[in-house]
């Protein structure tokens, strides 16, 4: 009651000064958590995007590795498999014309 009664007390101008330092202090504490939020959802952001940058640049150059081993770039006894040089007649895997 004693807290009743000071409030009672106090000016018009001083209870509307009370009122906005009071809103003022819940914006400034709700605004803190969402910009400690933001920043720390940000960092992992980054840290998600430099990570998939680097996966997807090492899947692009594998994929362009892949694509320059075409069985035209390599060698006639690694166009198929089962035929090597100096195997002989008793392999069992052969392709026309060899």
């Amino acid at each position: 009651m004693a807290v009743l009664s000071l409030f009672n007390d106090l000016s018009i101008g001083k209870k509307l000064v009370g009122g906005f330092l009071a809103a003022a202090l819940i914006t400034g504490v709700v605004g803190g958590i969402g910009f400690f939020r933001i920043s720390s959802t940000m960092e992992g952001l980054q840290n998600l995007v430099d990570e998939e940058v680097l996966f997807l640049k090492q899947t692009q150059a594998l994929a362009q590795q892949t694509a320059l081993a075409t069985p035209g770039d390599q060698p006639e006894h690694c166009r198929y498999p089962g035929h090597h040089p100096g195997v002989g007649d008793g392999h069992w895997w052969h392709y026309p014309g060899d």
